[in-house]
C-alpha cells in the first residue's frame, strides 16, 4: 500500500500524452520500479502554483482507497521530473526552470467506462449524432450502476469529499471489476492552500455516482434502495481505515508542504486542519450520511 519516491533515472522514455492543458498534463511514459521491473505509467504533471496541493490530494485518496481494500493501480509513487521531459510537460512546465518538479505515477489499471463507449470527445459525439450520444452515455452509466462495489465508491466519495468523478476516472478491470483513479480534486475541490477555512468538513458535496444511480431510468427502485443501504454499511468502516492510515497521510503532508509556499510556522495547522476533516467524515453518523443518500432515517 506504501507510495514509492522513484528518481529521476526511472523515468525511461515519455509515450503518448492522455490529457493536456493549463490544468496539468497527463501521459504514458516507461518507469522503472524500485524492484528493477519496467511497466507503462500514468505520469501526471500539476502547474506549479497548485502542483504540491494536488499531489497531497492525490497521496490522500490513494492511501485512503488502499485502507478500504477499494480496486486501483497497484502501485503509485512519486518521481522528480528529469530536465529531459520537461518539452513532454510544457504546457505546465517552464522549460528554462530550475525548480525540482515533482510528478505523480500510478501504474495502469484498466480501462476507463468513458473509454470503454467511446466517449471522450462526448461533445463532437453529441453535436454529430446526438442520439448515439445518448444512447452510449445510458450504457455507460448503467455499467456503473450495476457493479457490486457501487456501494463503497459512493461511501468513498462523501469520505473523502470528491465530487470530481466521473466515467472518465472510473475504470473496469478485465476481470469486471470496477476501480477509481484520479484523486486530484478531492476534499470539495476546495483550494485549501490559499483558503482553508473554505474546507468545511460539515457540507454533503455533490456525489456524481449517487446522482448517475438515481437518475438512471432502467435502476429499479429497489436495487437503489439496496445500493444506498450498502453504502451506509460501507462508510462504517471509514473510521478504522483512516485510524490505520493517519500517521502515514501526516507524514506525506509534513514533506510536501515542507517543499510549498506555505510559511513553516503555518504547516502545522494546515497538516491538523486535513487530519481533523477526514477524521470528522469518518466519524460521520450513519443518519447524516443516510440523509445524504436521500433514505429515511
Amino acid at each position: 500500500m506504501s507510495i514509492n519516491v522513484l528518481t529521476e533515472n526511472s523515468y525511461l522514455a515519455s509515450h503518448e500524452i492522455v490529457t493536456g492543458g493549463a490544468m496539468g498534463v497527463t501521459r504514458l511514459a516507461s518507469i522503472e520500479w524500485d524492484d528493477g521491473t519496467i511497466k507503462k505509467c500514468y505520469i501526471k504533471v500539476y502547474p506549479t502554483h497548485d502542483r504540491i496541493r494536488k499531489l497531497c490530494n492525490e497521496l490522500t485518496g490513494f492511501t485512503l482507497g488502499k485502507a478500504l481494500g477499494i480496486l486501483q493501480p497497484d502501485n503509485a509513487a512519486l518521481i522528480p521530473l528529469s530536465k529531459l521531459f520537461y518539452k513532454d510537460f510544457s504546457d505546465v512546465v517552464d522549460l528554462n526552470s530550475n525548480e525540482t518538479v515533482w510528478a505523480w505515477v500510478t501504474t495502469e489499471c484498466g480501462q476507463s467506462v468513458k473509454g470503454i463507449f467511446h466517449l471522450n470527445d462526448f461533445e463532437n459525439l453529441f453535436k454529430n449524432d446526438p442520439d448515439n450520444a445518448i444512447a452510449k452515455l445510458i450504457q455507460a452509466y448503467s455499467l456503473v450502476c450495476n457493479q457490486k462495489n457501487l456501494p463503497n465508491i459512493i461511501a468513498f466519495d462523501d469520505f473523502i469529499a470528491n465530487d470530481d468523478r466521473n466515467i472518465g476516472n472510473v475504470v473496469m478491470i478485465g476481470d469486471g471489476n470496477m476501480g477509481i483513479i484520479d484523486h486530484g480534486e478531492i476534499l470539495g475541490s476546495v483550494n485549501w492552500f490559499s483558503d482553508l477555512l473554505a474546507l468545511d468538513k460539515t457540507l454533503a458535496f455533490n456525489n456524481k455516482l449517487l446522482n448517475i444511480l438515481n437518475d438512471q431510468p432502467s435502476v429499479k427502485t429497489q436495487t437503489k434502495f439496496t445500493t444506498k443501504h450498502l453504502a451506509v454499511e460501507a462508510a462504517n468502516k471509514h473510521k478504522d481505515a483512516f485510524i490505520s492510515v493517519q500517521d502515514i497521510l501526516t507524514t506525506w503532508w509534513k514533506n510536501l508542504l515542507e517543499v510549498s509556499n506555505i510559511p513553516t510556522n503555518d504547516q502545522p495547522k494546515y497538516i491538523e486542519y486535513l487530519k481533523d476533516f477526514l477524521h470528522y467524515r469518518s466519524i460521520q453518523s450513519t443518519t447524516v450520511f443516510a440523509n445524504r443518500l436521500g433514505l429515511v432515517a
